[in-house]
């Protein structure tokens, strides 16, 4: 995302082999200093993920946290972890603005829901410093800017999560509590729901969610997985 356009046309391989090149290289990292002069551009940046065992202490760290300890300027730490990763590395961008997020919220037409990677508390996918977001969106949304933040109130915020995407979507027997639909079920408290993951720790569950039905089987109980798998692919449709 920090490299210009250029860098990666042509695919991974052609990205790496102009990083590794002299020449292509010095330009790449010019453009890179040209477009974010500032040195505190790279204090919002964190990688989220790396590939290789070697690199696994910069997850979670900050550019300039991880450039000042390894000894090298931020923009030559950057090309330099690209390369020894093979591009497969993840990072985090600090760039939101909470006046902008609770204005956009608030509009009638917009719904929730998360661009996050598929992540788990044990098993393939728990690895790395992902974005909190994957354990803490909807109880975020719905206990600190609904109740907490009074935005909207919480029927309206179940809406933006539910029905208004089902709808949009034309996601058939989904979104509404209706004879005849799928019963995909969150049972929470309304005054205890929040989230409780942190760039530090993106693992750790939300408070105040105690049931969970998916294609009407219980896949939380009590706060506790059940181990059944009853999700499906969803269609526009289907």
């Amino acid at each position: 995302a920090v490299l210009p356009s250029w860098a990666y046309a042509g695919g991974a391989e052609e990205e790496v082999r102009r990083l590794r090149d002299v020449k292509a290289s010095a330009v790449i990292k010019s453009e890179i200093l040209s477009a974010h002069p500032l040195g505190d551009y790279w204090d919002n940046i964190a990688i989220s993920s790396v590939n290789s065992g070697t690199n696994k202490w910069m997850e979670g760290r900050s550019i300039s946290y991880i450039s000042e300890r390894a000894g090298k300027s931020p923009v030559d730490l950057v090309i330099d972890v690209l390369i020894e990763e093979k591009l497969r590395i993840g990072a985090i961008f600090y760039s939101m603005s909470e006046d902008n997020l609770k204005r956009f919220l608030s509009l009638p037409y917009a719904m929730v829901g998360s661009d996050s990677s598929a992540r788990s508390t044990d098993g393939p996918t728990y690895t790395g410093k992902p974005h909190p977001r994957g354990f803490g969106t909807f109880p975020r949304f719905i206990g600190r800017y609904a109740r907490d933040n009074s935005l909207m109130d919480i029927s309206e915020a179940i809406h933006k999560s539910t029905m208004l995407p089902a709808k949009t979507f034309g996601l058939k027997g989904r979104g509404e509590i209706k004879e005849g639909f799928m019963a995909d079920l969150v049972i929470f408290d309304e005054d205890r729901i929040i989230d409780k993951a942190t760039f530090e720790q993106p693992f750790l569950k939300p408070e105040g969610i105690d049931y969970v039905f998916v294609n009407g089987r219980p896949v939380l109980q009590e706060g506790v997985m059940t181990g059944i798998m009853a999700g499906r692919v969803l269609r526009h449709g289907g």
